[in-house]
């Protein structure tokens, strides 16, 4: 899998920013954990989850937080709201969640914030030992846990929702054709409550597949 140019990774964010544009309510993604990838890489996985997300109408904004205190988490939390955690592994939660499971999404019980999600650095580690980018992995992982919290609980049979992601869907994802299902788009436009960005600003990118 090659990796994806600067070009490329701006042309996943123009709907994105078109959303944003629009005035459409965003998702904000708080983490107060180191990412357990360099900065390029960690802008690519990102460009990942906002290309899927802004068929949608619906960016995505990141905030990356030195404390619990940090100005740039100091904002009210609110129903679209995300916190974002790296874990490890231990024998008890392996089992819980499978072997071949990214990460898992905990819903926010209190309607606060959509919830939480746990993202497994073991599990990427393993995924880039079979030759998939640690970028891809993590797009691909947070954005099917960004589906669990904005979707009814299961697993489709289809797309980004797979219980299991097969060496086709990787290959899917590389070239940004791996995405929601239009039921499942349908579903989280009405629970983030955005208004549609006009599909006209979100032609198909070249090199991405059909969107």
């Amino acid at each position: 899998m090659s990796r994806r140019s600067p070009a490329l990774i701006t042309l996943f964010t123009l709907c994105a920013l078109a959303a944003a544009a629009e005035g459409n309510p965003p998702i904000t993604v708080r983490s107060w954990d180191k990412a357990p990838l360099g900065p390029d890489a960690l802008r690519r996985a990102q460009a990942f989850v906002e290309h899927v997300f802004s068929r949608v109408g619906v960016a995505l904004v990141w905030r990356w937080c030195g404390s619990e205190e940090g100005p740039e988490c100091a904002a009210p939390v609110g129903p679209n709201d995300v916190r974002l955690r790296f874990v490890r592994r231990g024998e008890e939660l392996a089992a819980e969640t499978g072997d071949q499971a990214g990460g898992r999404a905990l819903r926010a019980t209190d309607g606060t914030a959509a919830g939480t999600i746990e993202v497994f650095e073991d599990r990427l580690q393993e995924l880039n030992e079979d030759a998939i980018p640690l970028d891809l992995a993590l797009g691909v992982v947070l954005a099917h846990e960004l589906g669990h919290l904005f979707l009814p609980p299961g697993h489709s049979t289809l797309g980004l929702m797979k219980r299991l992601i097969a060496e086709s869907d990787w290959t899917k994802a590389a070239r940004g054709a791996l995405r929601f299902t239009p039921d499942e788009y349908a579903v989280i436009r009405q629970r983030v409550q955005p208004r549609r960005v006009p599909l006209e600003l979100c032609p198909p990118p070249a090199g991405l597949g059909a969107l």
